[in-house]
């Protein structure tokens, strides 16, 4: 049948052996290393089996429930003149290969099938059932835990005792200032510890497992989120076909929203290069990357499914290693956190800076607070999910504008660990201020939002995380906006009271108690954020940028410029998405180490 194609024997006997060696069927092969396009082959099987072919247009029935029929792989449809099919069918693998078994004349198809490829059926259903997918990717965690979900904001008890709160600590503040300043002396303290404790548990080898042959390696969905991207469509696709891992078992899902036809355009452009499905994103509220992600969700094949963003640069080993590692691990590992790395560092003043806070994040905070089996909030990247366990949760919240945070805390709630392993991802950051600022207050807004959902209810979240961790959580996400939000008053008060004034004298035990913590939090405060600076700088051999590291004040003022502006849009435009423009870098890291 392949041959009539043009596809010479010896082309399908290495198939036949490579199909072998990574435990699929011929097809698959074929399809995934892009040796046969998968209309081609299934055009083939059509005829082979005397069926028709369903194209661009398959005529579904109304009231398909799109999300079953694309996991059973066939669909009722409307009989069409010619055909006289009724239902269309669009089997993969080892069904495939059974269908195409049937050659003898009495084993011959006679029911009124059709038949399409995969892709196809499920892009048919996406316009189909576009309002219920929409709908549904908006509304699941919502419909699943409404108080997991940021949608409805605060109930009108939650505001009451929010305003109660804030007048309580406005009184005391003012009718006791030496009050109100230990309590707050306190949080950061609290939060120091948190973060020496971090670093000190930072220190040896990540995860890691033996390693699985191509045939016991599982089926990977990667899903992209892309919008307005069509300048970085050609690095992400070379970036994914460089995966060392078998491209016949790789399930690569790249979603865009309807009205973005540039990169529509440029996709399908570049198809023959890597063997990938379009996820036209149906209309619907939010436009946001994690209801991009849940549209594409219910419609992932493999056991592991990651998320990579439009310019990352994955090391080429990483799906193998996150596979070998979840292999090798207990049910309750439900996610890995590959390291980030700032691609184009070299651009100016800010992305040097970045790159040391990316060090600082991901070669010292995640990995310790993952070996002190804290929640940790993931990075919106080269995250590593079971499957199974991102449907358990009910994918993304939609609304939230940081997903990957509150994803990473709802995995701690119910259960599941996040774990980081030794791989990296190289990505673009914004080298200019305003684009900077866009992105960093679009992520602390999303901090509120996550530190909102998990606060909101105190005793539930220590019932199901454990008091420390609980604790750790909330201590860690709101020092981390208070902090961005008040530092500079508290740097500016200390330079006033140690240069331009003398420092208070206490007259009692409650002044010395406020001076001491106040004394610790600066002192130790100051070590542990610039001695896990100097650990993520060693580690990710950033020794060339120490310099650079007396401008951090500066890169800490911009911080607390998008903490303000968060603040504020937190109120006037909770779920509005900044989004980062990329393929603007003038420079780029070697990918050596990958």
């Amino acid at each position: 049948m392949l041959a009539a194609r043009g596809v010479s024997p010896s082309q399908i006997a290495a198939a036949a052996q490579g199909a072998y060696r990574q435990g699929v069927t011929v097809a698959d092969f074929l399809i995934g290393n892009g040796h046969v396009a998968a209309d081609t082959l299934y055009r083939c099987a059509a005829q082979h089996l005397g069926m028709p072919f369903l194209g661009d247009t398959i005529p579904l029935q109304e009231n398909i429930e799109p999300h079953a029929t694309a996991r059973e792989g066939y669909a009722p449809i409307l009989q069409t003149r010619g055909t006289g099919a009724r239902i269309v069918v669009a089997p993969r693998g080892a069904a495939l290969e059974q269908l195409m078994s049937r050659t003898h004349p009495a084993d011959r198809l006679h029911a009124p099938l059709a038949l399409t490829t995969p892709e196809r059926l499920d892009a048919a259903l996406r316009m189909h059932a576009g309002a219920t997918i929409a709908a549904e990717a908006s509304e699941l965690l919502h419909d699943f835990d409404p108080t997991l979900c940021v949608r409805d904001g605060p109930t009108r008890g939650e505001k009451a005792i929010a305003l109660l709160c804030a007048a309580a600590v406005a009184i005391v503040a003012l009718m006791f200032p030496l009050v109100a300043g230990t309590c707050l002396a306190l949080v950061f303290f609290a939060a120091i510890l948190l973060r020496l404790f971090s670093a000190a548990a930072s220190s040896g080898p990540l995860a890691a497992a033996p390693p699985l042959t191509d045939a016991n390696l599982p089926v990977y969905t990667i899903i992209v989120a892309l919008y307005r991207e069509e300048a970085v469509i050609a690095q992400l696709l070379s970036a994914l076909e460089e995966l060392d891992y078998p491209h016949a078992k790789l399930d690569t899902k790249i979603v865009v929203e309807a009205d973005d036809l540039e990169t529509i355009e440029a996709l399908r452009a570049a198809r023959q290069r890597f063997p990938f499905e379009i996820v036209i994103a149906p209309p619907g509220a939010p436009r946001t990357k994690p209801r991009a992600l849940n549209i594409a969700l219910p419609f992932a094949r493999g056991a592991l499914t990651c998320v990579f963003d439009a310019e990352d640069k994955p090391g080429i080993s990483q799906l193998r290693r996150a596979a070998e590692i979840f292999h090798g691990s207990a049910p309750d590992l439900a996610c890995l956190q590959a390291r980030l790395i700032v691609d184009n560092y070299a651009d100016n003043w800010l992305t040097r800076l970045y790159a040391i806070d990316y060090a600082t994040l991901f070669e010292v905070i995640v990995p310790g607070m993952t070996r002190l089996a804290l929640p940790i909030p993931l990075g919106g990247t080269s995250n590593h999910f079971r499957t199974a366990a991102l449907h358990s949760v009910s994918g993304w919240d939609a609304c939230n504008v940081t997903e990957d945070a509150d994803l990473g805390l709802r995995l701690a709630r119910f259960g599941y660990r996040v774990g980081a392993f030794d791989s990296e991802t190289f990505e673009e950051v914004p080298a200019a201020v305003p684009a900077f600022l866009r992105q960093r207050t679009r992520w602390i807004k999303g901090w509120m939002q996550t530190l909102f959902i998990n606060a909101r209810n105190p005793l539930r979240l220590v019932r199901e995380l454990g008091f420390i961790p609980a604790a750790c959580t909330v201590i860690g996400l709101g020092s981390a906006i208070l902090g961005a939000l008040l530092w500079p008053l508290f740097g500016l008060a200390l330079l006033w009271n140690v240069v331009l004034d003398s420092l208070p004298v206490p007259q009692s035990i409650g002044e010395y108690l406020h001076s001491t913590l106040w004394f610790f939090n600066a002192l130790f405060g100051a070590f542990a954020v610039f001695g896990a600076i100097a650990l993520g700088m060693k580690r990710q051999k950033l020794g060339t940028l120490w310099p650079w590291v007396l401008l951090w004040p500066a890169y800490q003022a911009l911080v607390t410029i998008a903490a303000w502006r968060a603040l504020i849009e937190l109120w006037r435009d909770p779920f509005g998405w900044a989004k980062t423009e990329h393929g603007l870098a003038k420079s780029c890291r070697s990918r050596s180490a990958l």
